[in-house]
């Protein structure tokens, strides 16, 4: 919170803290958020104008007193809570690479079931959402599922294609064990690095 006098500059007006007698409601709540310690603070503000006086001083200073209430995000049971079905979608995505390759239309129905199953969390999460034009953290998280999955899905094509070489069973079931080693660690990591 800001607070500056829009008429009296700091020559006229220079706001005071009075920490003893200042703090906050103690029922103050706000749902799936924690709220933190008030701060308060005064400091100059200084304006590069003159205000269309001529004066020839650029430079306009306003005494500004700032207000800071922290709060948190109520963490871990409301990041899951919003994001459990497109984990579970994407972890159904990896299990086509441990269906072995000969269940080719198996290996399909999953994997475009889990591309439904992402899309759909995905909906549900926009809708929970101001809209904007730019990506949030949970736009690319649900982005990176559906990549992941495709790239699944992916896997699964080159080993239902190795299936019609010679040796191609146990080369395409080799890949797909290699996919999960590489796949599933670079998606538990991801949320991770996406929150920094």
């Amino acid at each position: 919170i800001v607070i500056e006098d829009s008429v009296y500059g700091h020559e006229s007006l220079v706001y005071s803290l009075d920490q003893k007698d200042s703090g906050q409601n103690a029922d103050l709540e706000l749902e799936d958020y924690q709220i933190g310690k008030m701060q308060l603070s005064v400091e100059t503000d200084v304006y590069k104008t003159d205000w269309g006086q001529g004066s020839g001083n650029s430079d306009t200073e306003f005494s500004r007193f700032l207000v800071n209430i922290p709060i948190r995000h109520g963490g871990v049971p409301l990041f899951l809570k919003t994001y459990m079905a497109m984990f579970i979608a994407t972890a159904i995505g990896f299990l086509c690479l441990l269906i072995p390759t000969r269940h080719v239309e198996a290996l399909f129905v999953i994997g475009v079931g889990s591309i439904f199953g992402v899309v759909s969390s995905w909906v549900v999460y926009s809708n929970s959402i101001p809209v904007s034009s730019r990506m949030s953290s949970g736009d690319m998280l649900h982005l990176a599922s559906l990549l992941f999955v495709f790239m699944s899905l992916a896997v699964s094509c080159i080993g239902s294609w190795m299936l019609e070489k010679e040796d191609g069973r146990e080369k395409a079931n080799r890949l797909a064990r290699r996919a999960v080693f590489v796949f599933v660690p670079l998606y538990v990591v991801m949320p991770l690095w996406l929150s920094l």
